[in-house]
């Protein structure tokens, strides 16, 4: 197994069809893992992207509009939403670096033509956008994805196996 992000791939079925509901066949896409600065700048771009909206708001308006949202709702709701780790990374560079290919006529530009690529990604359907973003996150981070019993478990796991030793 490699430790270059690039090297790991996967390629997934496509659960769902788009506008087109004639084209009966099965869509692939292939991801790969994202690489640490890739992660960094998903996170960077998310972390700007916030600041920038509390900015063009105003912190007590932003405030207003985050009670507004969260009024009447469960808690555990609320706390699903916040801890959701896709919402900490800009969904839009996770796609950006992490798809390889997939089975559709369009085709992929290399992220070496990054305007070209920007604009593909930019045009994904939002379903889409949030699934890819999501299975790419999963492929990188598993742990992310994990509940906190299965934290624990492991925890519990690795603590044991560094006991035996």
């Amino acid at each position: 197994m490699s430790m270059l992000a690039s090297r790991a791939t996967k390629t997934l079925p496509i659960p769902f069809t788009f506008n087109d509901p004639g084209d009966v066949r099965h869509h692939e896409v292939t991801i790969q893992k994202l690489s640490g600065r890739h992660l960094w700048k998903a996170d960077t771009e998310n972390d700007f992207a916030a600041q920038e909206y509390v900015r063009k708001m105003g912190g007590a308006e932003f405030r207003k509009q985050l009670e507004e949202a969260t009024k009447g709702k469960p808690k555990k709701a609320v706390a699903t939403a916040k801890a959701d780790p896709v919402n900490l990374y800009d969904k839009h560079t996770i796609v950006f670096y992490g798809l390889r290919s997939w089975t559709y006529d369009e085709l992929i530009p290399e992220p070496k033509d990054a305007e070209a690529r920007k604009a593909l990604v930019e045009d994904l359907d939002p379903d889409a956008l949030e699934w890819l973003a999501r299975e790419i996150l999963r492929f990188t981070r598993p742990a992310l994805f994990k509940t906190e019993e299965e934290a624990k478990a492991d925890q519990k796991e690795t603590h044991a196996d560094s006991s035996a030793a």
